[in-house]
């Protein structure tokens, strides 16, 4: 008897599970919204991935907008999953929508090994997670999400980290390979924008948005100075940029008709009778056209020095970034074949750092999305009683 109880029990199992048109039609939505995510995901990856990050004192919502784009929706992508695991009964949905959704990477990566390793790595860590979802629901006497949810999440997070990693040292390596970019530049770009932000930071008069000649004519030799051994000892710009050649030089241009006294700001003319005019006022009133000959022989002493080449009219972050490029460049050239890999474990690790982010992340999104689809009867939560039987001492 007990035996065709038990044999019962497993024929219930693998019996074949009968979907209403409603719960097709349904399950047919959350496909389509996975695939949009899945979509959504890949193409802010690839988008991150290509560009890079970079940061700008003046942009900074535009770099917090970079950053948090790719992962909340990839964290979307996630939770569509797990949302589709629990909630689509058919498990011969549920896997090959999982293995859809995977597609689009072959739409922003290009079709090589790395790529279908990475595509297999991703694959493997869907399944592990989705049975992981559908066993906790199955298993669990009540229903609840985040604990359907969270068995196997970290670890498949770390896996699709690994894969994306992956992706990154096959988008630089092939850069590298056919001389598109170098991948000094990458490192360049990030440090750089390290280094503007440090400059920016420790020195009031430092602005990355100034022209290379406004810098030289507002900063001058007492910038340098500061800088210390960071750019060389020998290292220098124009000094003649005292208060007295200042005074002179706009006195002799309003005497020579080049520009009219009253069109000068009040408070410049004011520091102007007063013999206390400093560069920042020249900089501020859009002056530097009378310095031309002082400013060239500045910038070309300066750029010299530091063995790079710009234009007067470049930003000073873009100058920075040439200089570190030059800095690395030299300094870096016997490891330029492992700047690749070394950068994608680098990724991997800052992005495995955060982790515990990206799960809380997926578990919040997929509890809103429950909350959406609970309160507008996509779904409904229903009790079931089952006959169990217990052994106990008579």
């Amino acid at each position: 008897m007990q035996q065709n109880k038990i044999a019962e029990s497993k024929n219930e199992g693998k019996k074949e599970i009968k979907l209403t048109r409603g719960q097709t039609i349904k399950s047919m939505v959350l496909g389509v919204l996975t695939l949009g995510a899945g979509f959504l995901a890949w193409f802010a990856i690839a988008r991150i991935l290509n560009n890079g990050l970079r940061f700008d004192s003046a942009n900074i919502w535009l770099f917090i907008f970079d950053v948090i784009f790719p992962v909340l929706a990839f964290c979307l992508w996630v939770a569509f999953i797990g949302i589709d695991a629990i909630f689509i009964r058919k498990k011969i949905w549920v896997y090959p929508l999982a293995l859809l959704s995977i597609i689009p990477l072959f739409m922003f990566f290009p079709l090589n090994i790395y790529a279908l390793i990475a595509f297999t790595i991703i694959v493997l860590a869907y399944l592990y997670f989705i049975r992981g979802a559908r066993r906790e629901r199955r298993d669990r006497i009540k229903f609840h999400l985040i604990n359907c949810l969270k068995v196997h999440l970290g670890l498949t997070l770390i896996f699709c980290i690994a894969a994306i990693s992956l992706l990154f040292y096959s988008h630089m390596a092939e850069k590298q390979k056919n001389g598109q970019t170098n991948t000094n530049d990458v490192v360049a770009s990030s440090t750089a924008d390290l280094v503007n932000l440090f400059l920016e930071s420790q020195f009031s008069n430092y602005n990355p948005d100034q022209t290379l000649d406004e810098f030289i004519l507002q900063s001058g030799q007492q910038f340098i100075e500061q800088l210390g051994p960071q750019l060389g000892e020998g290292v220098k710009v124009e000094s003649s940029f005292q208060t007295e050649n200042l005074i002179n030089k706009i006195e002799e241009a309003i005497n020579r008709g080049e520009i009219k006294r009253d069109d000068l700001p009040a408070e410049l003319l004011q520091k102007l009778d007063e013999g206390r005019l400093t560069a920042s006022d020249v900089v501020d009133a859009q002056l530097t056209s009378l310095f031309t000959d002082q400013l060239a022989a500045g910038r070309d002493d300066f750029l010299k020095q530091l063995g790079v080449e710009a234009k007067g009219t470049d930003k000073i972050s873009e100058v920075v970034k040439k200089i570190v490029s030059h800095l690395l460049s030299e300094g870096l050239l016997p490891f330029v074949t492992w700047l690749p890999p070394f950068l994608a474990i680098s990724l991997f690790f800052t992005l495995a750092i955060f982790d515990f982010l990206y799960v809380i992340f997926v578990k919040i999104i997929a509890l809103l999305i429950y909350l959406v689809l609970l309160i507008s009867k996509f779904i409904i939560v229903k009790k079931e009683t089952k006959e169990v039987e217990v052994a106990e001492l008579s």
